[in-house]
């Protein structure tokens, strides 16, 4: 999505919210993983110009969504538990 900001040249930002730390190290089943483990902060160098345009967040989403403070949403991924219940409560909270 940051990348389609930036080639359409719009202004905008993404809100990313994840269970997991975006600085913790694990192993992400990436090719990146022949390195050891690395955080998503490390993974996401190489594109720092446009990670910068992405917020980060972490924590349960939702708890944490009532709490971002935005009044619309234009596109939502929705990628956590993938039980009919979260995605309705997830999607719900917009």
């Amino acid at each position: 999505m940051a990348k389609a900001l930036d080639d359409a040249g719009a202004a905008g930002h993404v809100i990313t919210l994840d269970v997991l730390s975006h600085n913790h190290r694990f192993y992400w089943n990436c090719i990146d993983d022949h390195d050891g483990r690395k955080s998503r902060a490390e993974l996401l160098q190489p594109w720092q110009s446009l990670s910068d345009r992405i917020v980060f967040l972490q924590g349960d989403p939702l708890v944490q969504l009532p709490k971002v403070g935005v009044n619309r949403i234009h596109f939502a991924f929705i990628d956590a538990q993938h039980t009919t219940k979260n995605v309705l409560l997830e999607s719900g909270g917009f």
